[in-house]
C-alpha cells in the first residue's frame, strides 16, 4: 500500500508557494513544501532546513507508517516544519497547488525522415504438384463403349492383301473403307474392333452404342485411292469387315482437375457388358464434354431409394436421400458420353445408377 502511495507522490510536483533556499531556516508556525530530487537524502534535507543533519531521525518521527526511511524517491513531497519532515498523503496534496509531473522519458535517438517502406518481395512460389490417380485397370485395353454417332463415323477392314488368309496377324497389309477419305493420310494410326452388346439407355430407353472389343491397331501406309494399312499389333483374332476408329493412348495416370459445375449423369453400361460394377471396374454414363465433364473429374455414384411409407400417414410418402455407393474418375470424355472408373463402392453399382458432381450428403 505504501510503495502505491509512494508512486503516486512521484507522479507530482507542487508549485512551492515560498521558493526556500538553503539560507533560509523553517519558522515556527510556517511550512515548508520540498520536492525530493534525485541525490536528496534525509541526513542532507536536515542540514539544509535546520543546519543540523544530525536532527533527521527526530524530524522523521512524523512518519511511523514508513519503517524504511530510506524509501523516498524523486518526486516525493515532504513538508517541513520545526515539528519535523512529513511525507505527504493524497489527501495533503489534494489541498496544494499541484500539477501532475509528465512520466520520465527516456532519451532517444531522432526519428530520421520518413522514407517510403521498401514494397514486398514476394517469394517464388513452389507449384503444388497436381493430384494424380494412377490407372491399374487392365480391362480397359481390350473393352470399350461407342457411341451410336462414333459407330457412323468409322471405317473398317475392306479385305487382306494376302486373299488366302482369313485370319490377320500382326505384319499383314490390308485394304481400308473410310465415310471419307480425305481425312485419311499416311502414318495415321487407328484401333480395330469388333462390335458387341447394343446398348439403350435405362430411362429413355434409346439407343446409345455399343459395346466394343479391341482385337488390335494398325497404321495407314498408303492413302490413295485404294486405302492401305499394315497390323501393328493383335489381342484377339481380326477379321475383314472389323470396324476401325482413331486410336487412342491407353490412359496410365490421370490428373485429378476439379468440376466446372453441377452435373448428373446415369450409368448406361458397364465394361465388357457386366451388369455389376465394383472398384477398378469401368462404366460408360451419358454425359461428354459437351456437357461440361473433363478427364480428371471425381464424382460421387448414387442410388435413388423409393420413398418410404409414413407409418403415422399411410396415405403419404415420405421422400429420402439417395444412397451413395462409392465414387469415380473420369477418364475419357466424347461429345455426349464419357469413361469413368470406378475408384471405390461400398456394394456393387449397376447399370441405372448415376454418378453426379455434388450428389446429397447422407
Amino acid at each position: 500500500m505504501m510503495q502505491k502511495l509512494f508512486a503516486f507522490l512521484c507522479a507530482a510536483v507542487v508549485t512551492l508557494a515560498p521558493v526556500v533556499t538553503a539560507a533560509e531556516e523553517v519558522k515556527e508556525g510556517e511550512a515548508v513544501y520540498h520536492t525530493i530530487k534525485k541525490g536528496d537524502t534525509l541526513w542532507d534535507i536536515s542540514e539544509k532546513f535546520f543546519n543540523d543533519p544530525f536532527r533527521w531521525p527526530h524530524l522523521w518521527k512524523r512518519n511511523p507508517y514508513i519503517k524504511n526511511p530510506h524509501l523516498i524517491y524523486p518526486g516525493n513531497i515532504v513538508r517541513i516544519t520545526p515539528d519535523g519532515i512529513e511525507v505527504l498523503t493524497p489527501d495533503d496534496i489534494a489541498g496544494l497547488p499541484v500539477k501532475p509531473l509528465l512520466p520520465e522519458t527516456k532519451l532517444v535517438p531522432p526519428t530520421p525522415p520518413s522514407q517510403p517502406e521498401p514494397e514486398a518481395v514476394e517469394e517464388p512460389s513452389i507449384p503444388t504438384p497436381p493430384d494424380v490417380k494412377k490407372i491399374s485397370s487392365q480391362s480397359i485395353k481390350r473393352s470399350g463403349f461407342v457411341s451410336k454417332e462414333e459407330l457412323g463415323d468409322s471405317g473398317a477392314i475392306a479385305a487382306g492383301k494376302d486373299d488366302e488368309k482369313l485370319l490377320m496377324v500382326a505384319g499383314d497389309e490390308l485394304f481400308l473403307s473410310f465415310e471419307d477419305p480425305d481425312q485419311i493420310f499416311e502414318g495415321k494410326r487407328f484401333t480395330i474392333f469388333s462390335v458387341g452388346k447394343e446398348v439403350f439407355h435405362p430411362e429413355t430407353k434409346r439407343f446409345m452404342g455399343n459395346i466394343v472389343e479391341n482385337v488390335g491397331n494398325l497404321t495407314i501406309t498408303k492413302a490413295d485411292e485404294a486405302i492401305e494399312g499394315r497390323i501393328d499389333s493383335v489381342y484377339k483374332e481380326i477379321l475383314v469387315g472389323m470396324k476401325i476408329l482413331p486410336f487412342k493412348e491407353l490412359v496410365n495416370e490421370v490428373k485429378l482437375v476439379d468440376t466446372a459445375g453441377d452435373i448428373d449423369s446415369i450409368i448406361v453400361a458397364g465394361i465388357e457388358g457386366r451388369n455389376e460394377l465394383s472398384e477398378n471396374d469401368v462404366m460408360y454414363v451419358d454425359k461428354g464434354a459437351e456437357d461440361g465433364l473433363q478427364v480428371g473429374n471425381v464424382l460421387g455414384v448414387y442410388r435413388e431409394r423409393k420413398a418410404a411409407k409414413d407409418p403415422l400417414d399411410r396415405k403419404k410418402l415420405i421422400p429420402l436421400p439417395p444412397k451413395r455407393l462409392g465414387s469415380a474418375l473420369v477418364i475419357d470424355t466424347g461429345d455426349n458420353t464419357s469413361t469413368c472408373l470406378v475408384l471405390d463402392s461400398t456394394i456393387s453399382i449397376v447399370v441405372g445408377d448415376y454418378i453426379s458432381t455434388s450428389g446429397p450428403s447422407e
